[in-house]
């Protein structure tokens, strides 16, 4: 099972922490509307750029996604590289050799963008 695939159980989790340090991004979820909850951590490597806007007291999760850099929405690029909608193309396409972009879409609360190199995924 790829990561993509394991990452699935953190629908409906709650995204109770972000960790930002050196180049590394821990994130750290705990499932939601269950009896006895799993936790579990994302933790993204060689980060290039982050976004988290609107980290709430209780954000539930929608969804979680990776794709490649040259896939992101122009507005999301320029808010990640803090650069014009316009940005150059072949910056783009390089980065997309080596970096993939990490998407947490929320039902409520943080939606968060991340360019990274390396991913991991485990149960706490």
């Amino acid at each position: 099972m790829n990561i993509t695939d394991q990452m699935q159980v953190l629908h409906d989790s709650l995204l109770y922490a972000i960790y930002s340090f050196d180049n590394k991004v821990e994130l750290y979820f705990c499932e939601n509307f269950v009896p006895e909850p799993r936790k579990y951590k994302i933790t993204l490597i060689e980060v290039t750029h982050l976004v988290a806007n609107n980290f709430r007291r209780g954000n539930i999760v929608l969804d979680v996604d990776i794709f490649p850099v040259d896939k992101l929405e122009d507005d999301i690029w320029a808010e990640l590289v803090c650069g014009s909608k316009n940005s150059d193309v072949t910056f783009r396409k390089k980065l997309s050799e080596d970096i993939n972009v990490f998407r947490l879409l929320s039902s409520y609360g943080c939606d968060l963008f991340a360019m990274f190199a390396k991913i991991t995924f485990e149960e706490l």
